[in-house]
């Protein structure tokens, strides 16, 4: 996931994620089951209930997001932490704020937060080291961009609350006026991350597909 701005997609289980790294994508919307079925359409996704209005959209090779009920659509991309406790506790040191402590999510354990920029990211403690297993192929995650402005210097504070890295992250300046986090799904064998056309699904949540090298 985001090795490159080009390249063919072999690798599509993934098997462990360091702390600051993308690692769950999280999708809630008012309507879950009709965008199940606007997501099924157009990504090749099958959905499993997990739990009250919860699911998990899935490819052939595993999961690739949750979905849920939430009052308004969004996407969230969840960064890795080994403690999530202690990554809650360092953000208002870089200019964030805690908008959900962490909380048992079956998989792991989730938080939520809002940076100094005004995006909102998750953290995410996996109970096991792999977090969502499939990408990197047609239908699942081949991406990851932060449009902001101010990205840079953001990705030094996720590093900090995180305790290490971000990596396989794109930044974007936003000309279109697109800003936070944003999920770039693939839609062909090979993807271009330079070519990334972000649309708003019929609930108005922004997300990308790649494209084709040219």
């Amino acid at each position: 996931m985001g090795r490159g701005s080009s390249e063919v997609l072999t690798m599509p289980v993934r098997s462990s994620y360091g702390p600051g790294t993308p690692c769950w994508f999280a999708y809630a919307c008012p309507e879950p089951a009709s965008a199940l079925e606007f997501y099924g359409a157009q990504l090749g996704w099958s959905s499993v209930p997990h739990g009250p209005g919860q699911w998990q959209a899935a490819l052939p090779s595993g999961t690739v997001c949750s979905v849920s009920a939430g009052p308004r659509a969004a996407w969230t991309v969840c960064l890795a932490t080994a403690d999530i406790d202690a990554s809650v506790g360092r953000l208002a040191t870089h200019g964030a704020r805690v908008l959900m402590p962490p909380r048992d999510v079956g998989a792991g354990h989730l938080a939520l937060g809002l940076d100094r920029g005004g995006h909102v990211f998750g953290l995410f403690s996996g109970a096991t080291k792999e977090g969502i297993v499939t990408v990197d192929e047609p239908g699942a995650v081949v991406g990851v961009q932060l449009r902001s402005p101010s990205a840079a210097g953001l990705l030094e504070d996720y590093a900090a609350i995180c305790g290490g890295p971000v990596e396989g992250v794109q930044t974007v300046d936003s000309p279109d006026g697109v800003n936070g986090w944003l999920p770039v799904f693939g839609t062909s064998e090979s993807v271009d991350l330079q070519q990334v056309s972000v649309v708003v699904d019929p609930y108005g949540a922004a997300y990308g597909l790649s494209a084709r090298p040219g």
